[in-house]
């Protein structure tokens, strides 16, 4: 699209600018028109200053006012896993209390829990009924691989290094219910589950 501002209708891409990276890939902004009409809703995106994490994101409507819709904002841990997830806006002002989601993870950084809190993560509330989930995994190791050719003793390393945890994820659980199993077949397929029994449809190509 050419030409300043909006077009009558569609999108328009405004992308980060990054020192020595003119043509970055992370979306800075977007603005968006449905139709004719003179509304536009943009989200806007910012990033942690050393990782291409999401930070903050954005969302608004602007007719003659700007009125934020929706924001999020996240923290990480060094290895760059999720720890919060805070929202404000519009849409948890007014048809809810401000809340926020905490995460925790395993010694294989497997998801293990996520708790929504009403507050925010420096001053954080009381539980948010039925949106504190659970879950736990296989802890079994893969099965052992075959001793490999001499002419590829070089990928030994390799094959070592992706043998470990499975991770399947056995069953979760929300706040205190009684938790949802899984079940695998022996092409390490889930299907069936308990509590509440299911039967899931899966085919030898692995879908």
């Amino acid at each position: 699209m050419t030409g300043p501002g909006l077009p009558a209708y569609g999108a328009v891409y405004a992308r980060v600018t990054q020192q020595g990276n003119p043509v970055s890939d992370l979306i800075a902004k977007v603005d968006f028109k449905p139709t004719v009409s003179t509304q536009v809703a943009s989200s806007e995106r910012l990033y942690e200053t050393s990782r291409d994490l999401t930070a903050t994101v954005i969302n608004s409507t602007t007719t003659n006012a700007t009125t934020i819709r929706s924001a999020y904002s996240y923290a990480y841990d060094a290895l760059g896993r999720k720890e919060h997830a805070a929202n404000a806006g519009e849409a948890f002002t007014t048809f809810s209390q401000v809340a926020f989601s905490d995460y925790g993870y395993n010694d294989r950084n497997e998801l293990i829990e996520s708790e929504r809190r009403l507050g925010t993560p420096a001053y954080p509330g009381a539980l948010v009924q039925g949106q504190s989930n659970g879950y736990s995994y296989d802890p079994t190791l893969d099965p052992p691989r075959a001793a490999m050719q001499p002419e590829r003793a070089s990928r030994t390393s390799l094959a070592a290094s992706r043998q470990g945890q499975v991770g399947n994820r056995v069953s979760a659980w929300i706040d205190t219910q009684t938790p949802t199993g899984y079940v695998r077949n022996p092409l390490n397929q889930y299907d069936e589950t308990t509590e509440p029994a299911e039967l899931l449809t899966t085919t030898t190509m692995g879908t």
